[in-house]
């Protein structure tokens, strides 16, 4: 796959190299994102209990799931993904995010796609993208919450 125009330029703005086959940038709908539940439930709780969240900057890391066509597995940026869904930019980013995509063989070797059992699932019809999922009939109270506490922060 050959990246061009602004996705190029935009990923030797970020990672000051040029783009491959196996290492590029774009925006990725978030409902083709695969997401491990517990490790996003991690993400919140950090977010939440340990007043910090994510230290990094950038896009999330995906790698492109063989046996699954236009899926894609987070392996890195679980905390940024709260944030991103916290902050509401889903609904600014038309429920996509931008996502720097590693799909060279040591990535795939050591990070495992997500079973379907295990997997969080985006739904853009929400406020907070299907965080609410976590916190049962109180999830838009809490959320709001959590997003207050959070802006209040920075």
């Amino acid at each position: 796959m050959e990246v061009k125009g602004k996705a190029m330029k935009l990923y030797n703005l970020l990672f000051e190299s040029s783009a491959t086959e196996e290492k590029y940038i774009l925006f990725i709908p978030l409902e083709n994102l695969v997401v491990n539940y517990d490790s996003l439930f991690d993400a919140y709780d950090d977010c939440r209990y340990k007043k910090s969240c994510s230290k990094s900057e950038g896009p999330v890391e995906v790698y492109e799931i063989e046996n699954e066509s236009g899926k894609y597995q987070l392996f890195d940026g679980y905390h940024r993904l709260f944030e991103y869904l916290l902050n509401l930019k889903h609904k600014q980013n038309d429920g996509k995010i931008l996502a720097k995509v590693d799909n060279s063989y040591l990535t795939k070797e050591y990070w495992a796609v997500t079973p379907e059992s295990k997997r969080w699932i985006y739904d853009g019809s929400k406020k907070y993208g299907n965080l609410e999922e976590f916190f049962g009939k109180n999830a838009r109270k809490e959320l709001d919450g959590i997003a207050k506490e959070f802006l209040d922060r920075k």
